[in-house]
């Protein structure tokens, strides 16, 4: 399993390929690979949505998916 941090400067939930994941600021769990992160609720944010390769990553050193408020 690969680990992903998700950040916007508010808490919101998390979709991760269409599906809840979880909330920004947490240490999340995906398989290796592509995927795509989206942020729920208004649409306040950019950009819309990243679509990472997730790889090499640990508890200790996630990979950083950011989102900034527009």
């Amino acid at each position: 399993m690969e680990h992903v941090i998700v950040t916007y400067p508010e808490r919101r939930e998390i979709v991760i390929d269409g599906e809840t994941s979880g909330y920004t600021g947490n240490v999340l769990m995906v398989e290796k690979g592509t995927h795509r992160f989206q942020l729920s609720g208004p649409q306040n944010y950019k950009p819309k949505w990243r679509q990472p390769v997730v790889k090499d990553t640990t508890p200790a050193s996630p990979m950083e998916v950011i989102f900034e408020k527009v």
